[in-house]
């Protein structure tokens, strides 16, 4: 379908105008606004006859290069006419909408129809169930109009609603369930995230479809993660995540439109078998993730850099530190052009610690400080529990390179701005590593104490209650190699096989 002449017919003299002004401001090639002026010329000219203006020997491939630009820029200059902050003008759904919109105020009905119904086909493919309402309103309003089955739409219309419906259910759940997570950490109490995700999907009672859609199921997904990763019971929440997924591959749920959703599944099985310690699996279910990332736009989505800090994880607690290392390097190098966001940070702090582990403190060192932000600043960006594991490793990390005053500074002021934090049932472990750890530099000859070494050996920091934590492992790990002279990387090789 010619998309440009049609187009250009319905623009007013005033906005032709404007459009000129706005092509010889934005267009990358000075033939874009010359072509412009010949097209709405009025002069009766074949496609040969106005290439041939431009080129000698007569080139129409590079013809409808310009026709195309001139297309893509009069797209973007409508959409920012009727100024959608919203749409883009590398044809999103919004700004497919105000297409149609703009061509419905000219009386464009045909032109109006194309782009409405095109944003109708991205907007079912990605669950835009909100989008639907406005595409269908518009489609049944002006169904005289158009060339389709009014009865066709309205029954679109009521299916749209239904599912809406179920949406906006899942918005309210998801804000319930995060106010009472939140809450519960305020209070330092527990949550039962069993319970919690138990009455989120009788008071949902999805019919068959709806359960096979994956669209709910992500944010059920989601729902289930924060649940169980609030308390920490990945245990539990593992077996719930597979079960479902399976369902829905078994069921051939997923369309040509699902990958990101397919993606984001297998990633979170993944990271939560990581999470229980299953390295194997884990790196099973990584690798199906990874057959899929061909998908045209993944390796530029946020989802990525967690796939790599992921695949480096699962390395370094399989015995491949070196692996781990060389993954987050070349990401920090920007090997690829995969835009790291926040993530950056997580990679920064995963890669010291696989330097710590590999007894390159110095490195590790200077990766922490690479962060480049204060504390407070990281606080609010990734938070306070970020923060926290962030502080333990720096305080290791100065422990290691002998600076012993400075690590005992790092403990009090731990102690002291996470008071409230370290009281609470899933970080008591951590404040008794503190206190371990100050035991160490201010009384160095404890670690030769048979008394002290059974304190740590007994009290395990909490371990029995923390089973699932990686990261209680670890430090605990790092405590038990010093009361046994022996290196860490060994000790820590040693606990998570125990607790495997």
């Amino acid at each position: 379908m010619d998309l440009l002449t049609p187009l250009i017919d319905h623009l007013s003299a005033e906005e032709r105008s404007e459009f000129r002004l706005y092509l010889k401001r934005v267009s990358k090639s000075a033939v874009e606004p010359k072509l412009f002026d010949v097209l709405v010329s009025g002069k009766m000219l074949t496609s040969r006859e106005i290439a041939a203006k431009f080129y000698d020997p007569v080139n129409m491939n590079a013809y409808h290069g310009l026709r195309k630009g001139i297309l893509q820029q009069l797209y973007a200059y409508i959409v920012m006419k009727r100024g959608n902050a919203e749409a883009q003008s590398d044809g999103g759904i919004f700004g497919m909408i105000s297409m149609g919109q703009f061509m419905l105020e000219k009386n464009a009905y045909q032109l109006a129809e194309y782009y409405l119904l095109k944003a109708e086909k991205a907007a079912v493919q990605n669950y835009q169930y909100a989008t639907l309402e406005t595409i269908y309103r518009l489609l049944v309003s002006n169904a005289r109009n158009f060339e389709i089955s009014l009865q066709e739409y309205i029954e679109k219309w009521k299916v749209n609603e239904e599912n809406y419906g179920i949406y906006r259910k899942l918005i309210v759940q998801s804000a319930e369930l995060h106010a009472k997570i939140e809450a519960a950490r305020r209070n330092g109490t527990r949550v039962d995230a069993q319970q919690m995700i138990d009455t989120i999907l009788e008071n949902l009672n999805f019919s068959s479809s709806e359960a096979n859609n994956p669209a709910f199921l992500h944010t059920i997904f989601q729902l289930a993660r924060s649940a169980f990763s609030s308390t920490k019971e990945f245990n539990k929440l593992e077996p719930f995540l597979i079960r479902i997924y399976k369902r829905l591959d078994e069921n051939a749920a997923f369309g040509a439109g699902d990958s990101d959703y397919q993606l984001s599944f297998l990633f979170m099985i993944a990271h939560t078998l990581y999470r229980n310690r299953k390295f194997k699996e884990a790196e099973e279910w990584n690798n199906r993730l990874s057959a899929l990332i061909p998908v045209k736009g993944y390796r530029s989505s946020a989802l990525y850099p967690k796939y790599i800090s992921l695949k480096a994880a699962i390395a370094s607690y399989t015995g491949r530190n070196e692996e781990a290392i060389q993954i987050m390097e070349a990401a920090l190098r920007g090997k690829s052009k995969t835009p790291l966001g926040k993530e950056r940070f997580n990679i920064q702090l995963n890669l010291a610690v696989y330097y710590f582990n590999a007894s390159k403190f110095r490195k590790a060192n200077k990766v922490l400080v690479a962060l480049g932000h204060s504390d407070i600043w990281l606080e609010q960006k990734l938070g306070k529990e970020w923060r926290f594991k962030k502080n333990m490793i720096e305080l290791i990390v100065q422990y290691e390179l002998g600076n012993l005053e400075l690590c005992l500074q790092m403990i009090v002021k731990t102690q002291r701005n996470f008071a409230s934090f370290i009281k609470t049932p899933s970080y008591q472990s951590a404040g008794l590593f503190l206190k371990f750890t100050a035991l160490l530099i201010t009384n160095p000859e404890i670690i030769n104490s048979a008394e002290f070494k059974e304190q740590v050996k007994q009290n395990k920091l909490g371990m029995d209650d923390m089973k699932a934590d990686i990261q209680a492992v670890s430090f605990y790990a790092w405590l038990r190699s010093k009361v046994m002279n022996r290196p860490y990387a060994e000790v820590l090789m040693e606990r998570i096989a125990e607790e495997s």
